[in-house]
């Protein structure tokens, strides 16, 4: 039912989903127990960035920190390192052809202070 109802979710809900009460329903998605849901679920989130950062970026870092306590595994570290550098390559993609939005620079240089990139 939940992979259902996630599935439908296409671009045509997104000004809706970027809204902050919906990107809290979607956050507890990212905690269910199916994979396959909290695969959709971060397809989602990633779909939304662009469209409301203001909302989906606190969120989204939240999440980063309570995956990175202490208590979290070497290997979930490394994947989000990896994600991170992805993010950064795409960010410095778009300054290269001018295309990026105030917003971004300011993600791209919390990103650099908090991550050390």
């Amino acid at each position: 039912m939940r992979f259902s109802v996630l599935i439908s979710l296409d671009e045509n809900f997104d000004p809706h989903l970027a809204q902050a009460e919906n990107l809290a329903a979607l956050f507890i998605a990212l905690k269910d127990e199916v994979f396959e849901i909290r695969e959709l679920a971060v397809c989602i989130i990633g779909r939304l960035c662009s469209i409301n950062p203001a909302h989906v970026m606190p969120f989204l870092r939240k999440m980063l920190i309570e995956v990175c306590e202490p208590q979290c595994h070497y290997i979930i570290i490394i994947i989000i390192i990896n994600l991170l550098r992805i993010m950064q390559h795409k960010l410095n993609n778009q300054k290269q052809t001018k295309h990026r939005t105030n917003v971004e620079e300011r993600q791209y240089e919390i990103i650099k202070q908090n991550f050390k990139m």
